[in-house]
This record gives C-alpha cells, sequence and structure tokens, in this order.
C-alpha cells in the first residue's frame, strides 16, 4: 500500500469505528489491502483532494477530530455543503470500495469459500 498520511488513516477509522465482529482497526484493513485497483482509488482521491486534505490536517493538527460528524461540520463550515458533499462522496466511495474488498472483511462474512479463494478472485 501506499504511504498514507495519519489524517487519512483517522478519517477511514472515523468513518467505519472499529467493530466488535473484526480485530482490526478500518484503517489497518484498508492498508492491508493489495488490489492495485484499491490503491489506485485511493491514491487518486488523496491527488485529487489534496488541498482538503491538506486544510483537514492543519485543523487536526490543532484540535483532532473525535468523531467523523464534527470532521463533516468542519467542512461544510469551511469549504460549502456542494464541496464538502462531492468530497465526502468520494471518501464514502473509497472506503467501502477498500474496506469491503478486503479478504480479511471479506472472509469474516457467512459465505463458504476460503480467503486464498477470495484472494485469488480479487486478482483476477
Amino acid at each position: 500500500m501506499n504511504n498514507l498520511s495519519t489524517l487519512i488513516y483517522l478519517l477511514f477509522d472515523l468513518a467505519i469505528p472499529k467493530s466488535k465482529f473484526l480485530n482490526n482497526h478500518t484503517s489497518e484493513i484498508i492498508y492491508s489491502n493489495e488490489n492495485d485497483l484499491c490503491n489506485q482509488k485511493i491514491n487518486d482521491f488523496c491527488k485529487n483532494n489534496n488541498e482538503i486534505l491538506e486544510m483537514l490536517e492543519k485543523q487536526n493538527s490543532k484540535i483532532i477530530f473525535s468523531s467523523f460528524e464534527d470532521m463533516k461540520n468542519f467542512l461544510k463550515n469551511n469549504i460549502g455543503k456542494k464541496s464538502s458533499n462531492k468530497f465526502l462522496f468520494e471518501l464514502n466511495e473509497v472506503i467501502i470500495f477498500s474496506f469491503f474488498s478486503s479478504s480479511i472483511v471479506l472472509k469474516g462474512l457467512p459465505i463458504p469459500i476460503t480467503e486464498n479463494e477470495i484472494i485469488e478472485a480479487l486478482e483476477k
């Protein structure tokens, strides 16, 4: 996986908090996902939203976001509703795709295939 900022990991963890059903934080699950399409989506998101991410990083260095809602409110107040919604849509898309294409998550689903079969299917 690419070298992501601490802020990206925080956003992933705030969007999908750690579950009692999984032993890992969302950021760990996404970071461990080696799917090329997943990595490309994350890289594109970071590149396309660099200015907003820098603004969030700066704010987070002053006052750490304690919830996804805090981050959303900060964005709405600082970049407007339309830009905020676009950023959040793209962030959610990356998180959902990366999280649910992870073999860690998929092997926890009640489907009768092995982790290796899941990994092989994702690589095709």
